[in-house]
């Protein structure tokens, strides 16, 4: 009788990413369109602040990881994007206060 031999096992699959990247390109891309809701509409308080909080999460988290370009790229355009829909929204609101003019909605 002849046995067969036994193959050996294989080895665990590692995950694809770690979650830390994974983490942080979610906070990168949630930096992102929030950031992309607060210029424009300039929603200081709803999306501009947490663009900027959570942008600076994802760069923090992202900041000992290998090849994530393109998540610092989102996260800083976020960054972005939010401080300068919460500069002109306070800003309009500081105008709208003090003169009594309300500011032109785009």
């Amino acid at each position: 009788m002849r046995y067969k031999k036994k193959k050996p096992p294989k080895p665990p699959k590692e995950p694809l990413e770690p979650p830390e990247l994974i983490s942080a390109r979610r906070l990168a891309t949630y930096s992102f369109l929030l950031g992309l809701l607060a210029f424009p509409f300039m929603c200081t308080c709803l999306s501009g602040l947490p663009a900027v909080i959570l942008g600076g999460l994802s760069l923090e988290r992202s900041s000992g990881l290998e090849d994530v370009r393109q998540i610092r790229r989102r996260a800083w355009i976020g960054i972005v994007l939010g401080g300068i829909g919460l500069l002109l929204g306070i800003g309009g609101t500081i105008f709208y206060y003090i003169w009594g003019i309300p500011v032109p909605a785009p």
